[in-house]
């Protein structure tokens, strides 16, 4: 068996999340909620293998965050501010899969640095549902911020 093939789409489950089409906040407000610009990647979807054809293994202990553009645990956007109690302003919850059992995850939790949100594991030719949010508190510095989803998971190959 093969390992994992991790990709992300859209909600229409054909359209690739990636350099070329990313996923984009815009202009966020300081004490509000924002969601992704695009309708189409509200929520994002996470395939492993999608379509089967590498013959991957499942994806376990699958957890998903936010981290600064280089990878790092930087930023205010990661580290909080004192108003929302050094929280992550990235919200992610799990709530629709096909080809396994749903998490139906019914609240959000901030994600960011070190800070993870357990989702189930994912056969392959199965995906997760992923609804992502910015709650960005009302002492949040104004600026922009380029951050990347990440996947951290295991597999037994």
């Amino acid at each position: 068996m093969a390992d994992p093939v991790l990709e992300f789409y859209e909600d229409d489950g054909f359209t690739v999340i990636d350099s070329e089409n990313p996923l984009s906040f815009g202009l966020a407000s300081k004490g509000g909620i924002a969601l992704p610009t695009k309708e189409a990647q509200y929520p994002i979807q996470i395939w492993n293998d999608k379509g089967g054809g590498a013959g991957s293994v499942e994806m376990q202990n699958v957890k998903i965050g936010i981290k600064d553009s280089l990878g790092g645990n930087t930023g205010e956007f990661i580290l909080g501010t004192a108003l929302n109690g050094n929280q992550p302003f990235m919200e992610a919850r799990s709530d629709g899969a096909t080809g396994t059992t749903d998490d139906a995850q019914g609240t959000f939790e901030a994600v960011g640095g070190d800070t993870f949100r357990d989702i189930g594991n994912i056969p392959a030719n199965s995906g997760r549902d992923i609804f992502l949010r910015l709650n960005i508190p009302a002492d949040a510095t104004v600026g922009a911020f380029n951050g990347l989803v990440v996947v951290d998971y295991t597999f037994e190959a």
